[in-house]
């Protein structure tokens, strides 16, 4: 077999197979333009679909604690209200208080 008979056959081969060498080829080759890397491709999808599940679990607690937060911070306000309520309820009634007292009322009340 000379040479000429040899790179017939591989031609010929390779034309029945031009399927196959493309897809082995997107695999080795990175055409720079392009910047499509194939294995980075199926990975990040692969990726995503592996955590899809716990990405829609996490929205939801996301979504629950937002309401938690907002509970706690509306009754912090409530807390707050009430206690410089009762303060100035007290200074009403003739009751004595502290300097420290005031701040401290005077500290929840730019708080609230």
């Amino acid at each position: 077999m000379n040479i000429e008979q040899a790179l017939g056959n591989i031609l010929e081969w390779a034309g029945n197979h031009i399927i196959l060498l493309v897809f082995l080829f997107t695999f080795v080759i990175q055409i720079t333009p392009i910047k499509w890397n194939p294995w980075t491709s199926f990975a990040s999808w692969f990726g995503k679909k592996m955590t899809e599940g716990v990405y829609l679990k996490l929205d939801g607690i996301i979504t629950r604690v937002e309401k938690i937060e907002k509970e706690v911070m509306e009754n912090e306000k409530d807390r707050i209200r009430k206690e410089v309520l009762d303060f100035s309820n007290s200074c009403r009634n003739g009751i004595k208080h502290t300097q420290d007292e005031f701040k401290h009322i005077v500290t929840l009340d730019k708080k609230y």
